[in-house]
Order: structure tokens, then sequence, then C-alpha cells
């Protein structure tokens, strides 16, 4: 993609991807409309919950922009261990009959 010089994000992209879940937002929000609702800020509303939901990533995604890539250069075997470890439990809490432990 297109960034420009010195720039350390690719602001065209991000710019895409706003646009793009702001358009989810208002497609949900529009079809979940309904007159009875006494605030825009309702809790219950499932279009509140998803604006909720898209804040609390917002927030995530500059917590990890934030964060250098060394980081994650550096702890990235730690990362996958630990991923690869509450895989494994997972899938023997879902489903037993699957446990291949004995190879």
């Amino acid at each position: 993609m297109l960034i420009a010089k010195g720039s350390k994000y690719d602001w065209p992209t991000i710019f895409i991807y706003i646009m793009l879940v702001a358009a989810g937002w208002v497609n949900i929000y529009s079809a979940s409309f309904n007159e009875t609702s006494l605030s825009f800020f309702d809790v219950k509303q499932v279009y509140t919950k998803q604006l909720m939901f898209i804040c609390l990533s917002a927030l995530l995604i500059v917590f990890i922009l934030a964060i250098e890539s060394k980081f994650y250069e550096r702890f990235s075997s730690v990362i996958y261990l630990v991923e690869e470890n509450n895989n494994d439990q997972l899938h023997k809490i879902d489903n037993p009959s699957l446990n291949f432990s004995c190879f």
C-alpha cells in the first residue's frame, strides 16, 4: 500500500477500515432501529452494544499499535506457546472424545 515517507502507519488502509466499520454500524443501526427506544445510548439495543464493542476495539488497537514491534519479535515464541497451550486445553474441554494425548 502507499505509505507516506516517514509515516509509521498506512493511513489509506486505516481510513478504509474506519469507513467499513462505520458503514457496518450504520447498517446495524438502521436494521434494528425502533421508535420505542428511549435514548440513542440505550444499552439494551443491539446498535449500542455494537458501538461499545467498536469503541473498546479501537482502544485495543491503539494500545497494540503503541507497543513497539521489537516487543512482539522478542516475545513471539512465548506468546505462541501460551496460545498453543490454551488451544489444547480448549479442545480437551470442548470434545473429550477427540483427546489425542496418547500420540
